[in-house]
């Protein structure tokens, strides 16, 4: 190199740019870790912003946490999960959640916990989880998130009750049961702003709900997110809106049906016009069925939209995925499962545009500012519909 010159240096404010168009990309970032030093602060960002481990790679990301500590500065989010199904019919052991105790107390800015695919008990793991315990409750953690779990009742709220910041909590496809050994720790939920359940099983929901709420007569949450994937779910879904429906200002409906609306619902009723202080409302619904006009879980639709009458009440959004098919005559030729698409806009002229037009005035939804229809396709067609047939509805009616 010649006397005096340099190599040429990228200006921060573009290397960090290139470096976040990288994010995901593991082996890219890690190339450009070792461009220079100056690179290393934005590479781990994105490197280790958010980390997925598999259970046996537990021990090995402790290790290198032991060996570069700075690097625990960037983890915000950790997420651990089985690497097989045959490894969660021997639940969690002792050491995986000794050494989670050990990474957890050196992530200095964690917010997020996940813990997916595991089985575990309290009374089990009694020493491991009482430390696991204290490292939780001197963390920032904001958010838990329990999936395809199979745990105790006592399991669960211990590390509940240890998280004091705890402001998120998502249980999905989760057994929990509930036996007298179990230790159920209740702490101040004052800080839970939203609660997600999906397929949980072998749940009393009367019982799992009194734990959420405690013994805090004026308990609030603003955000619930229901999923309904068969029968078994739909008494905690009303049972959850009956609870919390003097406090929720956001409520996210999500519906997989493998029968109609109807039949899943049978006679559980989803009481949505006792939500009063409802501003934002979703539903998403997955129909193992064409969308037509004589599709039996429309007018379960219509009616539950109908049933929605909070007066500060301003998004509606709703969200349909069908069978694809459009003959009848295939039913009988068609074999195994089919995938589910987003309807077209083209075919949302099945929905009963007249009753919504009533729905969705002033008189009911005093508030109601924007009502979004997600789907593929053209939304020209449906725009020309409702103004030549609904123009009411035109300024409130929108297609994504």
């Amino acid at each position: 190199m010649i006397s005096g010159v340099t190599s040429p240096r990228v200006p921060p404010e573009l290397s960090d740019q290139i470096i976040a168009h990288l994010n995901g990309d593991t082996s890219a970032l890690s190339a450009c870790g070792l461009v220079c030093r100056n690179w290393l602060p934005a590479v781990r960002h994105h490197r280790f912003d958010s980390v997925v481990l598999q259970y046996p790679e537990v021990e090995d990301f402790l290790h290198l946490l032991d060996q570069s500590p700075e690097i625990g500065r960037f983890v915000t989010s950790l997420s651990c999960r089985s690497k097989r199904l045959s490894w969660t019919r021997r639940g969690i052991t002792s050491k995986v959640v000794r050494d989670l105790s050990c990474i957890v107390e050196k992530l200095t800015y964690i917010t997020k916990l996940g813990l997916c695919g595991f089985i575990a008990s309290e009374a089990t793991l009694r020493e491991p989880l009482a430390r696991f315990s204290v490292v939780l409750s001197n963390s920032s953690v904001k958010a838990l998130h329990f999936t395809t779990c199979n745990a105790s009742f006592g399991f669960l709220s211990i590390l509940v009750a240890s998280c004091p910041l705890l402001e998120t909590l998502v249980i999905e496809m989760a057994s929990i049961r509930l036996s007298k050994r179990d230790n159920m720790m209740v702490s101040n939920r004052r800080h839970l702003q939203s609660l997600s359940l999906t397929q949980m099983t072998n749940t009393n929901p009367a019982g799992f709900l009194d734990w959420i709420t405690g013994d805090l007569a004026d308990f609030r949450l603003p955000n619930l997110s229901i999923g309904v994937w068969d029968a078994n779910d739909a008494p905690l879904a009303a049972a959850a809106l009956q609870r919390f429906n003097h406090s929720m200002s956001e409520f996210h409906l999500t519906v997989n049906a493998d029968a109609s609306l109807p039949q899943l619902f049978g006679n559980v009723d989803l009481e949505l016009e006792k939500c009063q202080q409802l501003q934002h409302c979703r539903l998403t619904f997955h129909l193992r069925e064409m969308f037509v006009a004589e599709n039996q879980s429309l007018p379960w639709i219509h009616d539950l939209i109908a049933r929605l009458s909070s007066p500060v009440l301003e998004t509606i959004e709703i969200s349909v995925f069908a069978d694809p098919m459009t003959d009848l005559r295939a039913l009988d030729s068609e074999c195994g499962t089919r995938s589910l698409d987003k309807v077209s806009f083209d075919a949302m002229d099945a929905l009963d545009w007249r009753r919504l037009e009533c729905i969705f005035t002033s008189s009911i939804l005093g508030s109601l500012r924007k009502v979004v229809l997600v789907g593929q396709g053209d939304p020209s067609g449906m725009r020309t519909f409702l103004a030549e047939s609904h123009p009411a509805l035109q300024c409130i009616i929108h297609f994504r």
